[in-house]
């Protein structure tokens, strides 16, 4: 399922330019938090490709995704500035992401997550003591109630998009995918990324 269903896009938001020291930064703050997921080898996938594929196993990180690393540092900056809770919308990934960091730091958070979401996802946010709302199929009906639900407890979004924190902390995944293939001895020609949020490769 796409963090992008069909349907009015939120506004763009500028994101400050981030840099490769940025990178370093966060990925120092996350160090023991998060998982060095490991990169694997599929020859299968190889010969249909036409070439050696490294693949970054994110779907073993906590949380299944890679998007914990965002929500990490995210929440926590919310939480050094005194936040009285978080919220934020999502397909699945990105609110058991959220979900997690506010555990870590015991502060509330609502979920809005589309009426069609896997019962599988809502099941994993509940479990960590966060509430769960759901609303439409389309992200523009999600964006909506977040921002009823802020105006209503005063909670701090997480964006999974425009937030330069989350850009941040997704883009160490990428960092450390080509850390692990150079102690391979071996220099990438291309990274292939979702961009759904353009938040995987940071810039180096």
């Amino acid at each position: 399922m796409s963090e992008h269903p069909i349907g009015p896009a939120p506004a763009a938001v500028a994101v400050p330019p981030l840099g490769r020291t940025d990178v370093e930064r966060a990925a120092r703050e996350l160090a023991g938090r998060v998982w060095r997921t490991p990169v694997v080898r599929c020859e299968p996938l190889d010969a249909v490709a036409g070439a050696h594929l490294w693949l970054k196993a994110e779907n073993l990180q906590r949380g299944g995704s890679f998007k914990v690393r965002g929500a990490l540092l995210a929440v926590d900056e919310l939480a050094r500035a005194g936040s009285r809770g978080v919220i934020a919308q999502s397909t699945g990934n990105h609110a058991i992401a959220v979900a997690l960091a506010a555990g870590e730091h015991r502060l509330p958070a609502t979920l809005v997550l589309p009426s069609d979401a896997p019962p599988t996802k809502i099941r994993r946010i509940r479990e960590t003591g966060a509430e769960v709302v759901t609303a439409g199929t389309l992200l523009s009906e999600r964006t909506a109630v977040v921002a009823e639900l802020r105006e209503r407890h005063g909670y701090d979004p997480v964006d999974p998009y425009q937030n330069p924190q989350v850009v941040l902390g997704q883009a160490t995944a990428t960092a450390e995918l080509l850390g692990q293939v150079a102690a391979e001895g071996v220099r990438l020609d291309a990274v292939v990324v979702p961009v759904g949020g353009g938040e995987r490769g940071g810039r180096r």
